[in-house]
């Protein structure tokens, strides 16, 4: 698969997702997009939670492929501000303070 972005259309499925809605009628893509649609997925077990956690630090952690590719980018910015927020979604720092030492 092709990528060429970090936000979530910017791939080669998405993009022929996209093309593919483009050259529908309007009924065919309210049918289109119905057809992709799920329920919303169940709450995950917290050791998955660990473990994507655990995949997004390892990107960052030590060299990779994906890594040095975005580094090398133009874009490599936006790519580590991409896995700082998946990060904060999936770990939220603490807002209130508990106790007052």
């Amino acid at each position: 698969m092709g990528i060429w972005d970090v936000g979530p259309f910017d791939n080669d499925d998405a993009a022929d997702f996209a093309d593919a809605l483009d050259d529908a009628s309007a009924q065919d893509r309210i049918e289109m997009i119905g057809a992709v649609l799920e329920p919303p997925m169940p709450r995950f077990p917290a050791y998955v939670r660990d473990l994507a956690i655990n995949a997004l630090d390892g990107l960052i952690a030590k060299p990779t492929w994906l890594a040095e590719a975005w580094n090398a980018s133009p874009d490599g910015s936006k790519w580590r501000r991409t896995i700082v927020d998946l990060r904060a979604i999936l770990d939220p720092p603490q807002q209130e303070t508990l106790f007052v030492l």
